[in-house]
């Protein structure tokens, strides 16, 4: 599904930073990306999601219903790790 189609207040999936699927809500959406608010988790682990990816529809859950780990695939594992280590070098 392509970013643009996730609007401002729609309830999504995205990956947090230890690579696991949370629930979240869409709070704004750009032309490069989505940002969203975890449910349930203060606005500082807000995130900005520019590969679509990272973001989903919601998918039935289990136990408490706030975070599911799976596998990811190769790619989205090194856009992770790009991201990380490009973002370790502005710090």
């Amino acid at each position: 599904m392509a970013l643009k189609n996730f609007q401002v207040g729609c309830k999504a999936e995205a990956v947090d930073d230890d690579g696991v699927w949370c629930r979240c809500t869409v709070i704004l959406n750009e032309n490069d990306g989505v940002t969203v608010s975890f449910d349930g988790w203060k606005s500082e682990w807000d995130s900005k999601i520019c590969d679509a990816l990272q973001i989903r529809v919601p998918t039935a859950v289990s136990g408490s219903g706030k975070r599911k780990h799976v596998a990811l695939s190769s790619e989205v594992r090194l856009s992770f790790v790009f991201m990380f280590s490009s973002n370790q070098n502005e710090l």
